[in-house]
């Protein structure tokens, strides 16, 4: 499955664009949210992350030849039970999206 069947946006914050990607989860129709640490627009980046500190190191300035590491490995828990629920985990490679089993 390629990254531009999942609907990618760039992640927009005050005035910039590109500081991450939001596309649709591979295994159901949640957003995912990735924060970079290298985004398009090469400023510096803000702190702190929202939600998460966690950040991806991107090389490829298009969807189809995005790659990102580390892994994603996209997981929520469940505030009523405190069940984790994982959504997707892999890596994407020059827009390609590749899932750990």
């Amino acid at each position: 499955m390629r990254l531009l069947d999942l609907d990618p946006e760039w992640v927009k914050e005050k005035k910039r664009e590109g500081v991450g990607l939001s596309f649709r989860c591979p295994h159901c129709e949640v957003r995912l949210v990735l924060w970079f640490s290298n985004p398009l627009d090469e400023k510096p980046i803000a702190e702190p992350v929202p939600y998460s500190n966690l950040r991806w190191h991107r090389t490829g300035s298009t969807f189809d030849k995005l790659s990102l590491t580390p892994a994603v490995n996209a997981v929520e828990r469940d505030d009523l039970t405190g069940a984790h629920i994982e959504h997707w985990h892999g890596l994407i490679v020059e827009g390609e999206m590749c899932a750990i089993q």
